[in-house]
């Protein structure tokens, strides 16, 4: 089992060329999810589905991951409703890191988030924000993705 140890943040301008970065186009759908708990959601990503549980807690949180065929990810997602998210997801290389841009599409229009991942709590502590990173929205639980997919903003 992993453990996830991440900042999240509002991005209200990019003054990046996007275009120059990898990129995935990524849906993502949530089965379950408990308040205060635990989420299981199914990812569609790189051609790729994976199912994803994850505990609910902030900026560090155990996770566990395991790679779907295409039947059961296409029927995984058919569970999910209307509790699904699409957004192209940029990879940005910074200072050792690697920030995950997310710019979300349909209800979510013109909603981007930076995502910053790290191997422990001291890098994160040490972390320098870029200047065009917004507000830190990690503890703000209506940014988290499953209450996106769920309630919108």
């Amino acid at each position: 089992m992993g453990i996830e140890i991440e900042k999240k943040f509002i991005v209200k301008n990019v003054p990046l060329e996007l275009n120059s970065y990898k990129c995935s186009e990524i849906v993502q759908g949530y089965i379950a999810v408990e308040e205060s708990y635990a989420e299981v959601r199914v990812r569609y990503i790189d051609n790729k589905y994976i199912l994803t549980i994850k505990s609910d807690k902030t900026n560090c949180r155990l996770e566990e991951e395991c790679t779907l065929n295409v039947w059961q990810g296409k029927r995984l997602l058919d569970f999910c409703k209307d509790r699904v998210i699409r957004k192209t997801r940029y990879y940005i290389p910074y200072n050792g890191a690697t920030i995950e841009l997310d710019i979300f599409k349909g209800a979510l229009e013109g909603l981007m988030i930076a995502e910053v991942e790290f191997k422990n709590i001291d890098e994160m502590k040490n972390f320098v924000v870029p200047l065009w990173f917004g507000v830190d929205i990690t503890d703000d639980k209506r940014y988290k993705n499953k209450n996106l997919a769920i309630y919108g903003l």
